[in-house]
């Protein structure tokens, strides 16, 4: 009984329980004619491990709120080996994180996140590749707005913590985005005579 009113109090006070909030669904696309990368990736990014339940756990329990670390969002993948597949994908499907190889058939992967952009602009973008001189990152951040970069050489943490960052920026700008457009109407509102 003392448990139910304590779990009472806290929702009225701060709104669902932790547990009982929905994991936040997250469309990602990796784009790749590296069919071994494609898989490992798929796997790591949709494998929940223990240890990742029992730090996410660890975390809200020193911070009194939801971790980001991948247990309070669901990640679902698709794949494509041909880019022009996947911006007929794109065309069609919602997409939060798109993930594209440097180096591909019809087209790079600069060339892909900028058409990407297009057809979804709300869409994040990682760039994989083996190695990448200075000028031509910074051309593909410039140019295609890449949110992260990543070597072929990636290991689980960077790869996941990249999708996780490109995904927090993301929901952030989303979310600055949505409050403007709150603090305009609300500045019209009050703007309008009576």
């Amino acid at each position: 009984l003392e448990n139910r009113c304590s779990a009472e109090n806290y929702r009225q006070r701060f709104g669902t329980l932790p547990q009982e909030q929905e994991r936040k669904l997250y469309r990602v696309l990796l784009v790749s004619p590296d069919e071994k990368a494609v898989t490992s990736m798929w796997r790591e990014l949709t494998h929940h491990s223990t240890y990742e339940g029992l730090y996410g756990a660890a975390r809200h329990a020193m911070f009194h709120r939801p971790s980001y670390d991948g247990h309070d969002c669901q990640l679902m993948v698709d794949s494509f080996a041909s880019p022009l597949e996947a911006l007929g994908y794109l065309k069609s499907n919602r997409c939060d994180l798109v993930i594209a190889d440097f180096a591909m058939p019809d087209m790079d992967g600069v060339a892909f996140c900028c058409e990407a952009r297009q057809v979804s602009p709300d869409t994040a973008c990682i760039l994989v590749s083996e190695s990448m001189d200075m000028p031509s990152l910074s051309n593909a951040i410039n140019q295609a707005h890449i949110d992260d970069f990543l070597k072929r050489s990636w290991n689980n943490y960077e790869l996941k913590f990249a999708v996780m960052r490109a995904l927090r920026y993301r929901d952030l700008l989303l979310e600055n985005r949505a409050l403007a457009d709150m603090l305009r109407e609300r500045t019209r509102a009050e703007d309008k005579p009576v």
